[in-house]
């Protein structure tokens, strides 16, 4: 799931980001939510550890909440990614 290009920060700090809930980091990366590397995480897998973290201990999200919001969440990036893509392309073509 990292890209080469992308900004790595080691697992102890995404521990300190979710206070040191390592049980927490196991159920994203089983889900595949996270994926660290060589005792790295992506600074995007980090945030959404972080959001996991804030649904799930400050508001009380269970798990299977958690779950959905965070697909929610993933592919409302995604179809944001696409719509800014389509503009650019849309840009473009009006300017050949």
């Amino acid at each position: 799931m990292t890209r080469p290009d992308e900004e790595l920060i080691e697992l102890e700090v995404l521990l300190a980001l979710v206070g040191n809930d390592r049980e927490l980091i196991d159920w994203l990366c089983e889900a595949g939510f996270v994926a660290p590397c060589e005792g790295r995480i992506a600074r995007r897998e980090a945030e959404v550890a972080r959001v996991a973290h804030t649904l799930a201990r400050e508001l009380e999200v269970n798990r299977q909440g958690v779950e959905i919001i965070l697909r929610m969440r993933r592919e409302l990036i995604d179809t944001r990614r696409q719509m800014l893509e389509l503009v650019e392309l849309v840009r473009r073509t009006r300017r050949a």
